[in-house]
């Protein structure tokens, strides 16, 4: 997981700085670039919600319900 989590971190941190470039400037490569890698990282973000959730020491309802809200 912590390895996930890196990844997201990086690919996070790559998508703010080309964004930032792609606004000061005007570059569209990079704007589309950001938008394709965000739907990655959301990706990552509600495998690894999943994941967690399955693992939780909770009821299977409540599993039922985070899973039917985070989707």
């Amino acid at each position: 997981m912590i390895e996930v989590l890196n990844v997201m971190l990086l690919s996070g941190i790559s998508m703010v700085e080309k964004s930032l470039l792609s606004f000061i400037n005007n570059d569209n490569e990079y704007a589309i670039w950001t938008i394709k890698n965000d739907e990655v990282v959301d990706d990552m973000n509600s495998k690894l919600l999943i994941n967690s959730i399955s693992k939780a020491k909770v009821s299977d309802k409540t599993k039922e319900c985070y899973l039917a809200t985070s989707i």
